[in-house]
């Protein structure tokens, strides 16, 4: 269950010193351990929301702080005691050397005790795998460093929640990098995160929801998975004179590759780089059933990586069981999905809500998800009964079914295995359709076959396996006689 930290809901926000509120039906809830990332479409209403996180806006509506809720007057230093805004270095003193901004916890005292200050921040830097020089001052500290110190001095007090500024404004996308592993290892910690910064795609690599203000109003919340950035970034410039302002961060991010393994190597496997970009789709071929086990093997969590990297936009990814059973950034679909990817003893409905629990709890218990689940089966798979069972219909109905669940889940990459083994003319239609509309929506499609003739059914780039190791494709034709047709 999330424990929730902090919320407004129905909540008026005003500036001081104005007679009208800035922003109209603010409902806010941040959680545990979670990012929390928010676009606002003009600079007064991200001020606003800046400043009501800070303690300085009125706030008129329901206000929690750990579940409880507050009724009577809230001072600033309500928010202080659970908040840290951090816009650039302005929480860092210029007087006090890096150890000393960590830890100032020792500044109440007379006398400061400086090798136990570099000894505490030492330890910390460390821990979090950050190589600052504590003895430097602010005024020597990069950007980067600048916030990666006011985010470590944030955890050292205790703050709960953290709320960053504006990064891309004057962060490097390797600065950001760089500042989300620290902000990766503090979430572990249960610190949660606010990032509230202009429409860029690095929100929804990082935050697990995003919410967007605009027109004074709070719009929504979403899964930052199901968003489309795209679409987002063109709601925003509708009605704007100017609709260029963001299209150098989206060719940017056009270039990061959503998926990539380099010089990897694990037991199974030995040297295996590749990398795949937004919408793309790469056809891993093998001349044997080992390297498909070996994959399988890294993607699942089940053996670990000895050298090299797998990334995951840009940043590097571990793989555990969690992720793979729970979140499902990057998604194994087994051969036969319509046996595989459904449980015959539920519904339609049941089946498609099962993946998305996953993604979001309690989801079975929200009437509106429901309803929306519901629409989504009568407009897209043409069903008139979402409660039906999946037994009851073909197998090219039931394939259709299953891959909508993937289509729903929205993960990044998904490996399709022998994804045209034991289906006819129609069936191989349904799952080719549904492949190209994963695309469209920008995901990833790696193909794994040992059928010459799958090669065909789809373009995309071809790399060719053999005992865990990339072999060349202009071996393919030669080595043709070796090739286990499994």
């Amino acid at each position: 269950m999330k424990k929730e930290l902090f919320a407004l809901e129905r909540a008026e926000l005003t500036q001081p010193g104005k007679s009208s509120p800035s922003l109209l039906n603010v409902n806010l809830h941040i959680y545990e351990k979670k990012i929390l990332a928010v676009t606002c479409d003009t600079i007064s209403q991200k001020n606003t929301f800046v400043d009501t996180l800070s303690g300085e806006c009125a706030i008129n509506g329901a206000i929690r702080f750990s579940r409880r809720t507050i009724q009577r007057f809230l001072s600033s230093n309500s928010f202080r005691q659970y908040f840290s805004v951090i816009k650039g270095d302005s929480f860092l003193l210029s007087t006090l050397s890096v150890a000393e901004n960590i830890c100032p916890s020792f500044l109440d005292s007379l006398f400061i005790p400086h090798k136990a200050i570099q000894e505490q921040a030492g330890q910390l830097t460390a821990r979090f795998k950050v190589d600052i020089n504590l003895n430097a001052y602010p005024a020597d500290l990069t950007s980067k460093e600048s916030v990666i110190v006011a985010i470590l001095q944030a955890y050292m007090r205790g703050k709960k929640i953290i709320v960053l500024v504006d990064l891309s404004q004057y962060l490097s996308s390797g600065d950001l990098e760089e500042i989300f592993e620290v902000i990766d290892q503090l979430k572990q910690e249960g610190l949660s995160f606010i990032i509230i910064d202009l429409l860029q795609p690095y929100l929804f690599d990082w935050a697990d929801d995003f919410m967007l203000i605009k027109n004074n109003t709070v719009l929504a919340c979403f899964e930052s998975s199901f968003i489309d950035y795209e679409k987002i970034r063109l709601y925003l410039l509708s009605g704007k004179a100017d609709h260029d302002d963001s299209k150098p961060a989206l060719q940017e991010y056009q270039r990061i590759p959503v998926f990539s393994l380099l010089h990897l190597y694990t037991q199974d496997l030995t040297d295996i780089s590749f990398q795949i970009y937004k919408g793309e789709l790469i056809k891993l071929f093998s001349y044997d059933q080992y390297s498909f086990d070996g994959l399988y093997r890294l993607i699942s969590g089940q053996t670990p990586i000895y050298s090299g990297t797998a990334r995951l936009f840009g940043k590097k990814t571990i793989f555990s069981s969690d992720n793979y059973i729970y979140k499902r950034d990057i998604f194994w679909c087994p051969e036969s999905p319509y046996v595989n990817l459904l449980v015959d003893s539920l519904s339609v409905r049941d089946n498609l809500l099962s993946v998305l629990s996953s993604k979001s709890g309690k989801v079975h218990l929200n009437p509106s998800f429901i309803s929306h689940v519901d629409q989504y089966i009568r407009d897209n798979l043409a069903i008139s009964d979402p409660n039906a069972s999946v037994t009851e219909f073909s197998i090219t109905k039931r394939q259709e079914i299953a891959l909508a669940k993937i289509i729903l889940l929205a993960p990044a990459a998904v490996f399709f295995y022998r994804p045209f083994l034991e289906t006819d003319l129609s069936t191989r239609d349904i799952t080719i359709s549904m492949i190209k509309k994963l695309q469209s929506r920008g995901c990833c499609i790696i193909i794994l076959t040992s059928s010459v003739s799958d090669l065909r059914e789809l373009n995309g780039k071809l790399i060719c396996l053999k005992h865990g190791k990339e072999v060349p494709d202009s071996d393919f034709f030669l080595n043709m006689n070796e090739t286990n047709e499994v």
